[in-house]
């Protein structure tokens, strides 16, 4: 089988949607604990030591009890993982788009437009669709994030391979840089405090935020609005921005090599899965070990211990795609067929994810938040994964694709597109 086998009837390419199925089935894994839980708990398995009597709290620092082992699978074979291929495919979709503008000029309203138009035109009504989510449903939108750095790659997308691996490894390496500057030159006792409060959750931070966010609606807007806003500038500014912005340039560049078309055998896929792979889990397994010598400290986590993760999530993303890419011949079809679905639906899923998890977690549903430890988290997922497997099979027998995809092309290319096949 090839693995850029089209989609009959469109210019899809089998491969990505499959990729990009397997990516947001995957980012659920995480999601789930960021909607279940403070953001403490989610870099930290011990955040909530200072609580007892939660179904989060820990004694001590074991890392091999439930709680521990649950972290630690989680955030060696998922955290960052999933963004990874996201981030890439992105970058790949600007690509090929690019290309087909090419041979097809793009058009609005029945006219004419250039190809940077067309495209920053896209990355702008994908942003009011994030903004919309971040700010109505779930603070931890990362659409926003896509949005804002399309708006900055899209000037590259006609850049060679060369230029584009260079400038995606220059930006990728900023945050790298900048926080052992800190590290080296900002006292550890300036920031410890600000450091501390974002690693340790107290009984009252918890009280507040399980207040808002196990309330009405308008009630958990108290918390989400201004964690949204934080989200969408400060963490954008220190980190978003140049970790999405390098991996979308590094999936430019990929594309550009011909990756998806066949450039490299499955032979070579293959032995690239075998090396990516395990090392970056060791390097994400090391960032664990590391974290727990120097017993979980705020100051070393956040500033020396975070790079492990930072390096192997982007290692082993890339070897997570290797390996379904050689992995992807081989599949029986109603796997691949599962991971397609979802994939051609992703925008619709990925926001239909947050709806449901809304509903388990917060007060408007059954206000499930901060009272399931991580396994049960887990146990959640199966449940989710298949509602949504279901419902994304069964609509694209009666459309070409998601109700939200739809609508995005639809307000990029106005007037709208017909949905049906």
């Amino acid at each position: 089988m090839n693995i850029s086998t089209l989609h009959p009837q469109t210019t899809r390419i089998d491969i990505l949607d499959i990729l990009r199925g397997f990516a947001l089935l995957g980012i659920l894994i995480m999601n789930i604990q960021a909607f279940a839980m403070p953001s403490h708990a989610y870099f930290n398995p011990f955040a909530f030591n200072a609580i007892q009597g939660t179904a989060l709290d820990t004694q001590g620092t074991d890392l091999f009890d439930t709680n521990g082992i649950v972290y630690m699978l989680t955030h060696i074979f998922a955290d960052q993982k999933f963004m990874t291929i996201f981030s890439l495919l992105f970058g790949v979709g600007i690509a090929l788009m690019a290309e087909s503008h090419q041979t097809k000029t793009p058009q609005v309203n029945g006219k004419d437009i250039s190809s940077i138009r067309f495209l920053l035109r896209r990355n702008f009504f994908l942003l009011l669709i994030g903004l919309e989510h971040a700010y109505l449903i779930w603070e931890g939108d990362i659409l926003v994030t896509y949005s804002l750095c399309g708006f900055f790659v899209v000037w590259f997308r006609n850049k060679s391979v060369t230029f584009l691996i260079s400038l995606a490894t220059i930006l990728f390496s900023v945050p790298i840089i900048l926080l052992l500057l800190i590290g080296v030159l900002v006292p550890a006792e300036m920031i410890a405090a600000e450091l501390v409060a974002e690693w340790i959750i107290t009984p009252d931070q918890l009280q507040s935020i399980s207040s808002s966010l196990q309330g009405n609606w308008l009630q958990q807007m108290e918390y989400r609005a201004p964690a949204a806003l934080e989200m969408q500038i400060v963490l954008f500014i220190a980190y978003n921005f140049w970790r999405a912005s390098s991996l979308m340039l590094l999936g430019m560049a990929l594309h550009k090599f011909g990756l998806f078309r066949n450039k490299l055998s499955l032979n070579t896929l293959g032995k690239l899965a075998l090396i990516l792979m395990p090392l970056g889990i060791g390097i994400t397994a090391l960032g664990i070990y590391q974290n727990d010598i120097h017993q979980w400290q705020a100051f070393y986590s956040n500033i020396y211990g975070a790079h492990f993760n930072y390096i192997g999530s982007a290692i082993l993303g890339m070897g997570y795609i290797f390996g379904l890419m050689y992995l992807y011949p081989r599949l029986p079809r109603w796997i691949s067929y599962t991971f397609q679905a979802i994939g051609r639906t992703a925008l619709s899923n990925y926001i239909l994810q947050s709806l449901i998890c809304a509903f388990i977690f917060y007060g408007h549903g059954l206000g499930l938040y901060a009272q399931l430890d991580r396994l049960q988290q887990l146990l959640l997922l199966p449940c989710i994964w298949i509602t949504q497997i279901l419902l994304s099979i069964l609509w694209l027998k009666y459309f070409r694709q998601g109700p939200l995809e739809w609508a995005w092309r639809s307000l990029v290319s106005w007037p709208s597109l017909s949905q049906k096949k």
